[in-house]
């Protein structure tokens, strides 16, 4: 096997920080899409409560799959281009669910699945390698961009389908726009970079076929490889605060309208409940990029941003009325502790190969917990018959998370004086 050397990381230019943040942008609009035309889609399909709630929760499924398994062919074929199909799938899946059919309905939801988890691995490894000396700064900017494309997403799509031909499919369909443009801005700033030794030269038939030969990541010291994640206690702590953090925004962005319905608010007050706190995550996702970095631990920030959390549900127990608050608290608490757990995923590791199986490993378990928190709180609501007993469950996680965080941001290494 011939010796190799660590590839150099890629400049950051100005040109290709904005497109890193392009491709962030892709990787939420397809899901918060779905919610405010759900309806329409019910009565266009035929499909019912559990059809439609499927719909929302088999990208998730598609991410708890998928994140783990994203560092092989990432490895094999190199980050940029795995990246480009990524970008190629979501497109393509984002299409086919606007197309008229039952089965490319499910077939685009299941590809854009497929191509938000890869992006959902691979964003963070490339601020790793390429924006080392800014983690922090650049992880909060990824993730501000992911609360305004969420949000803006989510905020236009309803409208856009009442005024458009052809309804919900165009309203949809249209976002497929983003994926495109990043993919072929993507192409060009790739393309003179794959000779480099952790993009391998030849094409992706060759590499599918097995004609490649198939090298370790150069960059990953053989004893960093003898460490199992899956065995390490920072890990599962960053897995912990990474999946709480998913399971109660997704609960919340999945149930607050009925939860609010049930103490008089509108579906209209409700929508834009959900709108706010999309757009107030930002702030969270920002005081990552702003306050992170400033001590070499992080265990401050997550107690903080876990105790918006803890005051939400709290909130939402004893003064239901206050509700626009905490979605707003709800929002810069989830907002900020993704934002802090993507960041801690590269401070808490060695190497871009090490920070890659991390986030597969928290992004699997997180989104596993975030498919599954909407389904189990709906069940448990119809069992219990009301909300108030899972809001005492979910106040109970914020505690956990809280744990998990204080934790996690600790000034550690994976296998390093640990």
């Amino acid at each position: 096997m011939p010796t190799t050397s660590a590839p150099s990381p890629r400049k950051a230019t100005a040109a290709w920080c904005i497109v890193v943040l392009l491709i962030a942008s892709c990787l939420r609009p397809a899901l918060t899409t779905v919610g405010p035309v759900l309806h329409q889609i019910g009565d266009d399909t035929g499909l019912g409560a559990g059809g439609l709630g499927l719909i929302g929760a088999l990208p998730l499924l598609a991410f708890a799959v998928l994140s783990p398994l994203v560092a092989m062919p990432a490895q094999r074929i190199g980050i940029e281009r795995v990246v480009l199909i990524a970008l190629i799938v979501l497109s393509l899946g984002i299409l086919l669910r606007s197309t008229p059919g039952i089965f490319l309905l499910w077939l685009g939801t299941l590809l854009i699945g497929v191509g938000l988890a890869i992006g959902n691995v691979l964003v963070p490894v490339i601020v790793k390698r390429d924006f080392s000396r800014h983690v922090a700064l650049m992880t909060g900017l990824y993730t501000a961009v992911l609360s305004v494309g969420a949000a803006t997403a989510s905020g236009l799509t309803a409208p856009l389908s009442h005024s458009l031909p052809g309804g919900w499919r165009t309203a949809l369909a249209l976002w497929a726009a983003v994926p495109i443009v990043a993919g072929i801005w993507w192409a060009l700033l790739t393309r003179r970079a794959r000779r480099q030794e952790y993009e391998r030269s030849g094409s992706v038939l060759q590499a599918a076929t097995g004609s490649l030969q198939v090298v370790p990541s150069p960059v990953e010291p053989s004893g960093s490889r003898q460490i199992s994640l899956w065995r390490h206690p920072i890990a599962w702590q960053i897995t912990l605060f990474m999946g709480l953090q998913s399971l109660l925004f997704y609960t919340t962005a999945n149930w607050l309208p009925t939860i609010e319905a049930t103490i008089g608010f509108s579906p209209a007050q409700s929508g834009f409940h959900l709108f706010l706190m999309q757009i107030v995550g930002i702030l969270g996702n920002l005081s990552v990029s702003f306050f992170a970095g400033i001590r070499s631990s992080q265990s401050w920030l997550a107690m903080i941003l876990a105790g918006f959390l803890v005051v939400a549900v709290a909130g939402g127990l004893i003064f239901p009325p206050a509700a626009p608050l905490w979605a707003c608290f709800v929002g810069i608490g989830c907002g900020g502790s993704f934002a802090l757990a993507m960041t801690m995923i590269g401070y808490r590791t060695n190497n871009y190969a090490q920070t890659m199986k991390l986030s597969g490993m928290a992004q699997c378990l997180g989104y596993l917990m975030a498919a599954l928190g909407p389904l189990l709180a709906g069940g448990f609501a119809n069992l219990a018959g009301g909300w108030s007993a899972v809001l005492f469950v979910l106040l109970a996680l914020t505690l956990v998370h809280f744990v998990a965080g204080a934790l996690a941001g600790r000034d550690r290494k994976i296998g390093v004086g640990s």
